[in-house]
């Protein structure tokens, strides 16, 4: 066999490099840095919002439709109801205030840029 007739091992590729039209580096901090990585308490509020929500209905339900075998078990029932209900409500209430900490945590680093051919802070280094 003749070095002619071999075969390459590896098929030769062809890499093409496009470039992007540029490159923006954000300083970001640490505090700034733990809001982004946990997404904000925003979820836990809505998932445990959901979850009193959905036992204050399973309660409520209860009381409406089947008699009380006694009183103690009835006020027991509407405590239960009560307390669920307003847990429900304070933690829509908490999500629904801070749902946006990520969002602003970015909308916060995002103005931070220089705009094109704005002033740059002299004495500052990339290393």
């Amino acid at each position: 066999m003749s070095p002619e007739d071999a075969q390459p091992l590896i098929p030769s590729t062809e890499i093409r490099y496009v470039g992007i039209g540029e490159i923006t580096i954000y300083f970001v901090s640490e505090d700034e840095l733990r809001v982004l990585e946990r997404g904000g308490t925003s979820s836990i509020f809505l998932n445990l919002a959901i979850f009193f929500m959905s036992v204050g209905a399973s309660f409520f339900a209860s009381l409406l439709l089947s008699p009380p075998p006694s009183i103690r078990t009835f006020v027991v029932m509407v405590v239960l109801t009560v307390f669920t209900a307003i847990a429900g409500f304070v933690l829509i209430f908490l999500w629904w205030r801070s749902s946006g900490d990520a969002t602003d945590t970015i909308k916060r680093i995002r103005a931070r840029r220089i705009p094109p051919g704005g002033k740059i802070i002299e004495g500052t280094r990339i290393s």
